[in-house]
């Protein structure tokens, strides 16, 4: 359930990127990225009590350890999405790339119908709308 607006939320950037990296420069879009992303996050911290808990929780039971690894995680992260930006600005194709990767769930779907395993092989409504929402995304790419 949680992963429609996951997804929707990732496509949504990805062609705010891909517009905003017509009229501006990938590092400075980025950037603006990253502040909005950190803004966020310390709203989330501030407002919604079980990530604050979960978070002085292990602040204060792993200490140094759980800082220092969420640093280089997200070190790696921010890197990765500062490339990802970087790709889509310079070679729009990766655009599609990466929309075209959101269309194995599709694949994914087909293979319940063409190996059935049981109560498994029955496609939910959910399942259906995933799909009608991952070709709206497409279309949206393309278009």
């Amino acid at each position: 359930m949680i992963s429609i607006p996951a997804t929707s939320t990732w496509a949504i950037a990805l062609y705010m990127a891909k517009v905003a990296s017509n009229t501006g420069s990938p590092i400075a879009i980025t950037f603006w990225q990253m502040i909005g992303t950190g803004f966020l996050g310390i709203l989330l911290l501030i407002f919604v009590k079980n990530y604050r808990e979960g978070f002085l929780f292990r602040v204060r039971n792993q200490g140094r350890v759980f800082l220092g690894f969420s640093f280089i995680n997200e070190s790696l992260s921010e890197g990765s999405f500062l490339f990802g930006n970087l790709a889509v600005a310079i070679a729009p194709t990766a655009a599609f790339v990466s929309a075209m990767s959101g269309v194995q769930s599709v694949f994914v779907l087909l293979l319940f119908f063409l190996f059935p395993q049981g109560k498994r092989s029955r496609v939910t409504l959910m399942q259906w709308l995933a799909v009608a929402l991952i070709a709206v995304g497409v279309f949206l790419i393309n278009s």
